[in-house]
């Protein structure tokens, strides 16, 4: 779908905005002299990048809902998408021309698009290619209504002065921040690269599994940690401009209200779920728009209750509703392998893999014809076998020749170039 390919640059864009309109530009105020001329730049970059984030998700919004409307979901399913989504536009252009958004409709629009989300999730499972995206978004999703459940309790608990509620409030942003954890992990173990079984089929070498953990998760896991390190370092006497800058990044992205967890975890989790954002749409897989779902679901951590981070969760969740019934998705995910271990493994793998055809999501496997493989033979076999007089086809391959004659006289078989003829 067209409208598809709009939500990869799209969360491109929001990544952009987190990086230098979120983390980078209300951090890098005071780090050290000489530094006023560029945090104003980095100011204005940063609002010009937010304003574009949200006018384009305004676009895309627009689209993906026409879209959903004429999907296969239930009908329950898309008359909740498109109001839900519809909600969360117009969120996002009365928050574009005042200071803050009503407190009663942050809530109830959060709450919304968290329903969504799971919803959303429990959809797209059915297909085997999108449930990784799928379980990101759920996770995420979930972690979104406990937080918005833990921060109303947290205001209860104050007007009460409950100490009893309090606690309950802390339980469930503790839950949050564990299933945003979760979240962050599934999305890096989605960058390991699964060998296709069929690579191993017709050979005698044994299946390999896929291995625990690639390049891409060890580049992920190592960034956050490095930036965790880095971060940890900004608490001793003497702390060097770099290790501030990277601790106030990464406590922008700290979620309220706080879990009872270290600072250190928390740090670890925004990094990760940060890295993860950018990493998912660089590796673009299993597709570019499930890429981006993930992207999309990982930027609006702890920040449902903000327009962009609810329209972000919208985004995601309308895109993995209709990309989870994307016919050109759902080939492209499982043609993959294939791409790659063609261009890898030489002219034998590509004639050996001629005759199968890719299995389908839903369970449902394609069978070759009898005698296909026949194709994979090389035609000098194949006029062999004419000069032995056995005189037998082979499926529907066809055995090209200049005038090649069977051996057998009495038969009088001649193969010609359009095909056999007797």
């Amino acid at each position: 779908m067209p409208a598809l390919r709009f939500l990869w640059p799209l969360a491109a864009l929001g990544v952009l905005a987190t990086l230098i309109g979120k983390m980078l530009a209300p951090s890098i105020g005071g780090i050290t002299v000489g530094l006023e001329g560029l945090v104003l730049q980095l100011d204005r970059a940063g609002g010009m990048l937010s304003q574009l984030f949200a006018l384009l998700a305004v676009v895309a919004t627009s689209s993906l809902v026409s879209l959903v409307s004429q999907s296969r979901s239930p009908i329950a399913l898309r008359v909740f998408a498109v109001m839900t989504s519809s909600l969360v536009a117009l969120e996002v252009i009365y928050a574009s021309g005042r200071e803050r958004v009503p407190e009663v409709m942050a809530v109830f629009i959060a709450g919304i698009v968290g329903t969504l989300a799971l919803v959303a999730a429990w959809d797209a499972r059915r297909a085997v290619f999108s449930r990784h995206a799928a379980l990101v978004l759920g996770l995420l999703g979930l972690g979104g209504l406990l937080r918005l459940a833990g921060a109303l309790l947290a205001v209860r608990a104050i007007a009460t002065s409950s100490v009893a509620v309090g606690s309950v409030a802390q339980g469930l942003s503790t839950a949050a921040f564990v299933l945003d954890g979760l979240g962050a992990l599934v999305a890096a173990a989605g960058l390991v690269k699964r060998r296709d079984p069929r690579a191993s089929a017709g050979s005698d070498q044994a299946p390999t599994s896929s291995p625990l953990l690639s390049p891409m998760v060890l580049l992920a896991l190592g960034l956050a940690f490095v930036a965790t390190r880095y971060a940890a370092s900004a608490a001793s006497n003497e702390v060097h401009p770099g290790e501030l800058l990277v601790f106030r990044m990464l406590d922008r992205l700290v979620v309220r209200p706080l879990p009872t967890a270290p600072l250190g975890a928390q740090h670890f989790v925004a990094a990760l779920s940060f890295v993860m954002a950018g990493l998912a749409l660089a590796v673009r897989r299993p597709t570019p728009a499930l890429s981006a779902v993930v992207a999309l679901a990982l930027l609006s951590r702890g920040a449902v209750g903000a327009p962009l981070g609810a329209i972000s969760l919208s985004l995601a969740s309308m895109g993995i509703l209709l990309a989870a019934r994307d016919e050109r998705g759902l080939w492209a995910a499982l043609l993959g392998a294939d791409r790659g271990r063609a261009s890898g493994g030489g002219h034998g793998e590509k004639a050996e893999g001629r005759g199968e055809e890719p299995a389908a999501a839903e369970g449902v496997e394609a069978q070759a014809e009898p005698g296909a493989g026949a194709q994979a033979e090389p035609d000098a076999e194949l006029q062999d076998g004419a000069r032995d007089g056995e005189g037998e086809r082979s499926g529907d391959a066809d055995v090209r020749g200049d005038g090649v004659r069977a051996g057998d006289a009495g038969a009088g078989e001649k193969v010609r170039e359009d095909g056999v003829e007797r």
